[in-house]
């Protein structure tokens, strides 16, 4: 069978591992921010309402402290069924009430996307390959 169904989407669970570490550790939104609603202390410091927070996705997703020694290097494992992601170290869709909405869909699409890619292209090390061009099985690039 050369197509995808919607219930196949559901085993890709390695291909969905490498998307998550793929954007875990390069974040489509480096930051976002959000608004004091009401003042409050947080570890100490207090924030008057009405101040600017910026929310670094890029630094957290990036920290030893949520994700290791190894943080900075790329490891679909983070995201295996043994593991427990703690809530908001991990938000390349942002995370509770102003979450997008759109973040499953987005899943969806890249996992059909690129199970195409690798369905239909021979996919070689760029370090391995020389200057000529590499074939492929499929005429769209043409």
């Amino acid at each position: 069978r050369t197509e995808l169904e919607y219930e196949d989407l559901k085993k890709l669970v390695f291909l969905e591992q490498c998307i998550k570490e793929t954007i875990r550790l390069y974040a489509v939104s480096e930051t976002t921010k959000r608004e004091a609603l009401v003042g409050i202390t947080v570890d100490g410091l207090y924030l008057p309402k009405s101040t600017i927070l910026i929310v670094a996705q890029t630094l957290i997703q990036r920290e030893p402290k949520y994700w290791g020694p190894d943080a900075e290097k790329f490891n679909p494992d983070n995201f295996g069924s043994d593991k427990t992601i703690k809530p908001f170290t991990y938000m390349p869709f942002l995370a509770g009430p102003r979450a997008c909405i759109g973040k499953y869909f987005a899943m969806m699409e890249m996992k059909i996307m690129l199970s195409k890619v690798l369905l239909n292209f021979e996919l070689h090390n760029p370090n391995q390959c020389g200057p000529e061009r590499i074939p492929c099985k499929s005429d769209m690039l043409q």
